[in-house]
């Protein structure tokens, strides 16, 4: 009896001192970013880096759906504008939100191109002014504007380590960002309140730069009042 409780014990303590080195672990980032460690101190929110463009993979779900997207996407706070390519489950599709198109009600212009079934098919848009776009306009105080907190160090299986933060967008929706350690997004996850639907996005191959306007122009969807 003693031996096993020797063994049970030893085992206990051995699972017990791998999650507290999980949690605790704070990868390439200082000792003070680990949540479980003596020295932890809440690191000063990070400007994030605002022009870029690379690839990223969506998947949104709740009881009644799983979709997975993927596609290509720029940011740019320069013109005010993210223009995201993507492809999904037989569609081809480009959306615009317009950050320097906002309504009295605060709500952000979109445009949706998609052609689907085949790439033979006509293409549909959609426009409209959206309270809460998919794509928010990643700036350099999105984080201090929206009075973010960290969240600790997550070593992710797409992206690795990076630095997380929690905030509400809008107010209203709960918002994980991820930042690598040049505080570049590398991911950012949300859920909404009325359906309970979950979107996780993860981004790589990421390129930063200044963007050329020509990007954004010439969209083919017409605004509402044209």
């Amino acid at each position: 009896m003693l031996a096993l409780l020797v063994v049970f014990t030893t085992c206990s303590f051995g699972a017990l001192n791998q999650v507290m080195g999980a949690i605790s672990d704070a990868g390439p980032y200082p000792a003070s970013y680990a949540l479980f460690s003596s020295t932890f101190t809440q690191p000063a929110i990070p400007d994030v880096v605002t022009d870029f463009h690379g690839h990223f993979i969506q998947h949104k779900w709740d009881v009644n759906v799983s979709h997975v997207a993927s596609g290509y996407w720029y940011n740019s706070a320069t013109h005010g504008k993210v223009r995201v390519d993507e492809t999904y489950d037989g569609a081809f599709a480009s959306s615009l939100f317009d950050y320097t198109d906002v309504n009295a009600k605060g709500q952000v212009l979109n445009k949706l191109w998609t052609v689907q079934p085949s790439v033979g098919s006509p293409p549909t848009c959609f426009t409209e002014h959206l309270p809460d776009p998919a794509f928010p306009l990643v700036t350099s105080d999105l984080l201090k504007s929206n009075q973010a907190v960290f969240g600790g160090v997550v070593n992710d299986p797409v992206v690795g380590y990076a630095q997380s933060w929690n905030l509400l967008y809008g107010g209203s929706i709960p918002v994980v960002v991820y930042l690598n350690q040049k505080d570049l997004l590398v991911g950012f996850d949300f859920w909404g309140a009325e359906r309970r639907t979950k979107v996780v996005n993860r981004f790589f191959n990421t390129a930063v730069s200044s963007i050329d306007g020509e990007v954004f122009d010439n969209f083919p969807c017409k605004s509402p009042d044209h």
